[in-house]
């Protein structure tokens, strides 16, 4: 690992660092379709056990779109509450993005109430700001809601349809509102990546967001992930972490196959339609939670989809915990 930042206290949030890895959470269900509170402590022990650096919750993988401004307050309030109570270090960054600025700035508050150490939110997808301008002053909006909470701009092109590059709305954002401190760079743009990584000297955190880009990242001074795939293989990104600046040829060829294997990860999940439902098997599998179905319209896996991913899984060398 890099290095490691503690949740920190109030006079320290604004100046605390956001790196290493912070896998993207997924929302468990219960059958009646309700939120599985118990189910998200034994999830955040789990990640508190494994030496995580962090999590994004309610994000894209959480369905968060799916669920309701309440549910979303709840999901929090219990990631919060479990960081507490197994002592964990994790550094819980909230996802507040919604289409009503009204619902985000709401979400904002809440998360500074309860002791998120970030936010985040990606434009909204239906009316969407058609200049730079436009959205930041979207973003300003929201981060004022809550002024003492560290910012990040989720840039998530391939769901909101909103493009703009990252690092002239790190800079802009900057100037209006000073907890802007950086971005989910869920892109393909590596020189918008890699403008935004080394702007202002390194003022600004970015945590990549496509798993089959962590190397290059890594290799352009990239210090931060947020994925999905966290939840089942945290040990590659560290591989990918630790070797891939590495000058001598077998550490980088160490990070090489770990950024393999979770490219060949992907080619099993992409068979099926989302990726949240094969990962909710793949966590029971793993951790014995059982996360429930998905949301509709996003359609689940059926079981023996499931049992045969589990065994593809299994030939690639991933293994249980139980």
């Amino acid at each position: 690992m890099l290095f490691t930042t503690q949740q920190p206290d109030q006079n320290q949030k604004m100046t605390t660092r956001f790196t290493g890895l912070y896998p993207a959470t997924l929302t468990p269900f219960n059958k009646d379709g309700s939120i599985n509170l118990e189910g998200i402590d034994k999830y955040a022990k789990h990640f508190i056990d494994g030496g995580m650096d962090g999590v994004f919750v309610n994000g894209t993988s959480g369905e968060s779109m799916s669920l309701s401004i309440n549910e979303r307050k709840k999901v929090i309030e219990e990631w919060v509450a479990a960081n507490k109570k197994y002592n964990g270090k994790l550094q819980i960054i909230a996802h507040i993005g919604a289409q009503s600025v009204e619902d985000s700035k709401e979400l904002a508050k809440h998360a500074e109430s309860v002791g998120a150490a970030g936010i985040s939110a990606m434009a909204p997808a239906f009316f969407k700001p058609k200049s730079l301008e436009q959205l930041i002053e979207y973003l300003n909006e929201i981060a004022k809601a809550a002024s003492n909470t560290p910012f990040f701009y989720y840039h998530f092109p391939g769901i909101t349809g909103v493009d703009f590059p990252v690092h002239k709305v790190l800079s802009e954002g900057a100037k209006k509102f000073s907890t802007m401190r950086g971005a989910k760079f869920t892109g393909y743009d590596m020189r918008d990546l890699n403008k935004s990584i080394s702007l202002e000297g390194g003022r600004f955190d970015l945590l990549n967001g496509f798993e089959f880009l962590w190397l290059p990242a890594v290799s352009i001074g990239g210090v931060g992930a947020v994925g999905l795939s966290a939840n089942l293989c945290p040990e590659l990104f560290r591989d990918i972490e630790k070797y891939g600046q590495d000058k001598d040829a077998k550490g980088l060829a160490k990070a090489q196959e770990a950024q393999r294997k979770i490219i060949q990860l992907f080619d099993i999940i992409e068979k099926q339609e989302n990726y949240m439902s094969p990962f909710k098997h793949i966590m029971k599998w793993l951790i014995g939670i059982d996360f429930g179905p998905v949301r509709t319209p996003l359609k689940n896996m059926t079981d023996s989809e499931a049992e045969e991913m589990i065994k593809q899984l299994e030939a690639l060398g991933f293994k249980t915990n139980q």
